[in-house]
């Protein structure tokens, strides 16, 4: 319609961007799905980073799910480094939601605490378990 295709323009959805997102294999993409995909900042460089550390072809709405919780490509290799590697993407948001990130990991392992799971730091993180276990 004429009300999708302004704001599509009013969001920087330009055809450049579709044709991108369609040669990623995002073919079949409402307006809706792709401005939504602009304002939360999928691009596809974005897009391909994702794949490179091993995420192939996230949905549209788990892209935009990603976006909103900062979970950038920087912060999946950073895990990855610390040893924590092909998390599930709604994995990475949880953590993210609940600031699991580089230096909370360094924290507890330095605490001796050095094969946590992701749930493991997940709850430590909500509960600060690391910390009760360190002063035993």
């Amino acid at each position: 319609s004429v009300d999708q295709l302004v704001e599509m323009k009013i969001h920087g959805a330009s055809p450049d961007y579709i044709r991108e997102l369609h040669d990623l294999g995002y073919t079949q993409l409402t307006a809706s799905q792709i401005v939504e995909m602009r304002i939360h900042g999928v691009s596809s460089d974005y897009i391909h980073e994702m794949r490179e550390l091993g995420y192939d072809r996230p949905t549209t709405e788990t892209l935009v799910n990603l976006r909103i919780h900062g979970v950038t490509p920087e912060y999946v290799r950073e895990l990855k480094d610390l040893g924590y590697d092909k998390i599930p993407l709604e994995k990475l948001v949880e953590m993210r939601i609940h600031g699991v990130n580089g230096n909370f990991i360094r924290d507890v392992q330095s605490h001796g605490i050095k094969n946590a799971t992701v749930d493991d730091l997940i709850d430590m993180r909500i509960h600060g378990g690391w910390r009760r276990t360190s002063m035993d």
